[in-house]
């Protein structure tokens, strides 16, 4: 019984050739819009001076605040990041390796990566 493993990915898999050059700069503007105020986050978290003065600056210290704005950049980062699955290869495949011809081989449902792998058993 011989055993078959994928081959890595060349460029043209990373590459996909039907997404227009627009949506991947779109894709990429979006992960970078979200950085300035991740930045602004970062720093009132570590202490900087960001603005608030008086009460309201008193009340954005502490290592609960530092935790807090430290979790929502990195969420609001992550979440920026997965646009990039709607121009990129990963974004349709499932966790097989396949694609899903159900929807034209983008965005596959669990549901339709599931039956294609017990179908594939």
């Amino acid at each position: 019984m011989t055993a078959t493993r994928s081959m890595p990915p060349t460029e043209s898999d990373t590459t996909p050739r039907d997404v227009p050059r627009w949506a991947i700069w779109c894709a990429w503007i979006t992960v970078l819009c979200t950085v300035p105020s991740g930045i602004w986050r970062t720093a009132l978290g570590f202490g900087a001076d960001v603005g608030f003065t008086g009460e309201l600056g008193e009340m954005y210290t502490g290592t609960d605040i530092m935790v807090y704005v430290l979790v929502l950049t990195v969420a609001s980062q992550a979440a920026a990041f997965l646009t990039l699955g709607l121009v990129r290869p990963w974004g349709s495949a499932c966790r097989d390796g396949s694609r899903s011809s159900a929807t034209g081989g983008s965005h596959p449902s669990r549901a339709s990566c599931r039956a294609r792998s017990a179908a594939s058993r």
